[in-house]
């Protein structure tokens, strides 16, 4: 692969179409472009060029969906969604290309995919499945996932906590990187916080300056417990403690 990898990110449904609708009342247009913002924004720090079908709550057809994927060009295409079922359905998976054949190496992406997601949410892996989607017709390799049941009253609380969805976003990209044997960018690593200065330090150095204290070393510790002897010893040399005249 030459240049940045180009992925195109489309988060299902939208607009009229709301998707699924969860026990507590989720649309799962909603939570798939939440999920596919944060995976874009990673993505992108990972030196990934990243296009999005929707950016917003819009109504977008299958066909202008296929038709700004194949503007763009990618490598790969991932549709984001959420599943619906039962109240007691569980699990991720990952959906391939039924029609035609699928591009090398498509299904071990989507394999892995589904593995990653079931893994990082605690529920089980549905694995894969073959399906017939628009998008999946797509002129690179390409997968949809299913994160979870949104149907699942226990499963759709997870999907919605904020920690969660970045956790998934993360565990999509590092898989994607792994898969095409590309570098994870590491963040630099924040500067150490500065040391807080203990609060009898300008004390001491007063001390020192005015020829009070002529063994700096014996001082480092400020909290040390200062004998009477030593006390009395520095009070004098401060001239605090006088002879009678």
């Amino acid at each position: 692969m030459t240049g940045k990898m180009r992925v195109v990110i489309d988060p299902g449904h939208g607009g009229t179409d709301p998707g699924a609708i969860g026990a507590a009342g989720t649309l799962e247009k909603d939570i798939n472009l939440a999920l596919a913002n944060i995976l874009r924004n990673i993505m992108g720090r990972h030196d990934l060029e990243v296009y999005m079908t929707r950016e917003g709550d819009r109504t977008m057809s299958i066909n202008e969906r296929f038709i700004f994927i194949a503007k763009c060009k990618p490598d790969l295409m991932i549709s984001v969604h959420h599943n619906a079922g039962g109240v007691t359905s569980t699990g991720s998976e990952a959906l391939y290309r039924a029609s035609g054949t699928p591009m090398p190496g498509e299904t071990t992406l989507a394999k892995a995919l589904a593995e990653a997601m079931a893994a990082t949410l605690g529920i089980p892996n549905r694995g894969l499945k073959p399906h017939v989607h628009g998008v999946l017709k797509s002129d690179c390799d390409s997968v949809t996932l299913e994160a979870g049941f949104l149907t699942n009253p226990a499963e759709e609380q997870l999907l919605l906590r904020p920690e969660v969805q970045r956790g998934l976003a993360e565990e999509i990209t590092y898989t994607v990187l792994h898969h095409y044997r590309l570098p994870a960018i590491m963040p630099a690593p924040a500067p150490a916080p500065s040391p807080v200065q203990h609060w009898a330090q300008g004390s001491l150095d007063k001390a020192i300056a005015a020829g009070i204290i002529a063994t700096p070393e014996a001082w480092a510790d400020l909290d040390t417990t200062l004998s009477k002897g030593l006390f009395l010893a520095f009070m004098d040399k401060a001239g605090v403690i006088s002879g009678k005249e």
